[in-house]
């Protein structure tokens, strides 16, 4: 028997067996490398942005967290005090922003991402309204891996998902910076 097959049978059966314990289906166990993994899962659901209230959960909809008996539970290697360090100074410069003027901010580059691609005539998988999305937009290219690449080489980062390339503009973009990047794109649709 394969050593994968194997590896899946034993998570299989750590998920029945924590499942049990806490009263639970393992299908509703969701098993990550890391909490930071299973912490992120969520964090992405967040919308931000005025009448963007609220959590948008996909198929994981309750976080439930399991440690290795005795010590083993401590062996998670070494904390990242750097990305700690910056982290809670990113933090707290968030923190001292108006979160209006940054959902403002991200909803016109997103409509200026949506504007950009119209221009050079990009098909959108992402709704057209800025008012109905967040601040990804998706846009259908034929070889979506090999433009992500070339993008990344024009010094545009984006993000290949199946289909699509996703522009995924925030708080330190500028629409200048929006524009250029579709335009990059646009030379690799064909």
């Amino acid at each position: 028997m394969a050593a994968a097959t194997i590896g899946a049978q034993v998570l299989d059966q750590a998920k029945a067996e924590f499942a049990q314990l806490i009263g639970a289906d393992a299908s509703d166990i969701a098993v990550m490398s890391c909490v930071s993994d299973l912490a992120s899962s969520f964090g992405n659901c967040l919308a931000f942005g005025p009448g963007k209230g609220g959590i948008v959960l996909g198929e994981i909809d309750f976080p439930s967290l399991g440690h290795a008996d005795g010590a083993r539970r401590f062996d998670t290697g070494t904390p990242p005090y750097i990305c700690a360090a910056a982290a809670r100074a990113g933090m707290a410069m968030l923190n001292g922003l108006d979160m209006a003027q940054v959902g403002a901010h991200i909803e016109h580059l997103s409509a200026t991402t949506i504007e950009a691609a119209q221009t050079h005539a990009l098909v959108l998988a992402s709704p057209l309204n800025p008012k109905r999305k967040d601040s990804n937009t998706a846009i259908f290219i034929a070889d979506a891996g090999a433009a992500e690449q070339k993008m990344a080489a024009d010094g545009f980062i984006v993000s290949a998902r199946g289909p699509v390339i996703r522009i995924a503009p925030h708080l330190y973009n500028t629409a200048d910076e929006v524009v250029a990047a579709v335009a990059a794109l646009a030379k690799y649709a064909s």
